[in-house]
């Protein structure tokens, strides 16, 4: 082996084919499995039963899972009642334009030194 530059205080480390004789020989199959493994890692092809759903898809489905029962208009006129047991559209819509308003009124702060004793408002 020849000597090479090196600055001083480093060590040459000897060469590859110089170290492939120390290495016991189970080592170097394994190690060039590992190596070439990561070459076959890839996409698997994908079949028709595999593919993804249609877009937004997933979203429609959560969306009416959240209805507790889809039928219940239907089967109420089918009864005779007339409408769903539920609130009307009116007061449903009521009650939806305060939750939205009480978003947009802001709390006063209170001040930073207010320890909560003063009960002032």
């Amino acid at each position: 082996m020849k000597p090479c530059i090196k600055p001083r205080g480093s060590r040459t480390l000897p060469a590859l084919p110089a170290l492939l004789p120390a290495m016991p020989p189970v080592l170097l199959p394994a190690l060039l499995a590992a190596l070439l493994s990561g070459c076959a890692a890839g996409r698997a092809p994908q079949s028709a039963a595999a593919a993804p759903p249609p877009f937004g898809s997933v979203t429609r489905a959560a969306l009416a899972q959240q209805i507790a029962h889809p039928d219940a208009a239907r089967q109420a006129q089918a009864r005779g009642q007339g409408e769903a047991a539920g609130m009307d559209g009116r007061a449903a819509g009521q009650a939806q334009g305060r939750y939205q308003k009480s978003f947009g009124e802001a709390a006063p702060q209170q001040s930073s030194f207010t320890i909560g004793v003063s009960g002032a408002k």
